[in-house]
């Protein structure tokens, strides 16, 4: 039975917080406003255009990393942040399909 109480692609344990839902929402339109795709972050983009040896990647992974370096200190962040998302997209695609 699907939890009708979530939104599509929240997942259970999932907490609402209105500020971080802000960020996201401005994080993904700024991206979107780039070229990029609606439901990316700019973070989760820079890493994997990084990987595909695209200039945005080269550009914006390092200013992203540097810009984020207080939370692990470790240039890093680009990289967890894609990471996260595509397990998040994985166990998002198996909840709903139970």
């Amino acid at each position: 039975m699907i939890d009708t109480r979530l939104a599509p692609l929240e997942l259970p344990g999932d907490e609402y917080r209105w500020w971080q839902e802000v960020a996201l929402a401005f994080d993904c339109f700024t991206n979107a406003v780039l070229a990029g795709w609606h439901h990316e972050t700019l973070s989760s983009r820079a890493w994997r255009a990084w990987s595909n040896s695209k200039i945005f990647g080269y550009i914006f992974r390092v200013v992203i990393d540097v810009a984020f370096i207080w939370q692990t200190r470790a240039l890093d962040h680009c990289e967890r942040v894609f990471l996260r998302d595509l397990d998040r997209a994985r166990r998002v695609v198996k909840e709903k399909k139970l």
